[in-house]
């Protein structure tokens, strides 16, 4: 990967991935949010937060002791001085949902939630939850308090669905909390991340899948353009090997190969820039010659 391109490895020069990281709680009617009852279900779930006192209104800022981010505190040129201060979780106030057309687009990509569409309908008020002071946190310990935070709020405002924007699909509230008490290391974190498919213009046959949610935790996402292989076991691969990015780095080296899905099959990996949008920087992996839409 260019160490000199200025959008560095996640694409966060691009305007599609701002640094705060948010997603938007959609109900169908504005709730009757106690902040009292939100600072405490937050608790429940991230002991260590300290709500700021709120005035019984939104927005709550929740502050981490726990989790120090180091800034830069400098005012003179060349003298570098920095400082370690809490990272933040903000609770918006309760707005009118006004971009249908990103809920919409969201929704075109969600398959894991057979209820979505329902959950969607007169849609009317979102509430944002978003970090601040985060970004320099490992992508894995940001994402899990950031969903700490999240999973109180959803327990005190009960939303219709969330549209998890960094990931472009939106998830169920209720599988969200249930995850919270798998066993399973990846069942929380798997919300923020979604596996597209889309298919190849003038062909019956191609397919280009990847996966939206690392880059906005400052990982590469993941594309692989085929054919003749079968969509849900890729999309299963691409969700596997996205998880073990989220939870190593991205340790992928151009050239280097890793397992294809199926026995004997290998995937030869390259730093690309996203084929779909938003742009971002990706891992390309090559599926071999008997897959491989570029060697058709």
């Amino acid at each position: 990967m260019d160490k000199d391109d200025p959008t560095g490895p996640a694409g966060f020069g691009n305007p599609a991935f701002a640094v705060p990281y948010s997603v938007e709680l959609v109900f169908q009617q504005s709730p009757p949010l106690d902040t009292d009852t939100l600072a405490s279900r937050v608790k429940a779930f991230c002991p260590q937060a300290d709500a700021s006192d709120a005035g019984g209104k939104l927005p709550v800022l929740f502050s981490h002791k726990d989790h120090l981010v180091p800034i830069d505190i400098s005012d003179e040129p060349f003298r570098e001085s920095t400082a370690s201060v809490p990272a933040r979780t903000v609770v918006m106030p309760t707005d009118p949902v006004t971009d249908v057309g990103a809920l919409h687009a969201s929704l075109s990509q969600t398959r894991d939630w057979d209820d979505a569409v329902d959950a969607l309908a007169r849609a009317t008020a979102r509430i944002v939850v978003t970090d601040m002071l985060a970004k320099n946190l490992e992508p894995r310990e940001r994402l899990a308090l950031f969903e700490s935070v999240l999973l109180g709020v959803i327990e005190a405002a009960r939303p219709a669905a969330i549209h998890w924007k960094p990931a472009g699909k939106l998830v169920d509230p209720a599988a969200l909390l249930k995850a919270s008490g798998s066993a399973s290391v990846d069942a929380l974190p798997a919300a923020a991340i979604n596996v597209r498919m889309f298919k190849v213009k003038h062909s019956d046959t191609n397919l280009l899948m990847d996966t939206l949610g690392l880059a906005a935790l400052g990982l590469p996402d993941l594309q692989v353009l085929f054919h003749g292989l079968e969509p849900a076991r890729v999309a299963a691969h691409l969700y596997a090997v996205a998880l073990f990015t989220l939870r190593n780095g991205g340790v992928v080296d151009d050239g280097e190969a890793i397992e294809g899905p199926g026995r004997g099959q290998e995937w030869v990996a390259r730093h690309a820039r996203a084929i779909a949008q938003p742009p971002r920087a990706v891992v390309d992996f090559d599926p071999g010659p008997d897959y491989s839409v570029r060697a058709a």
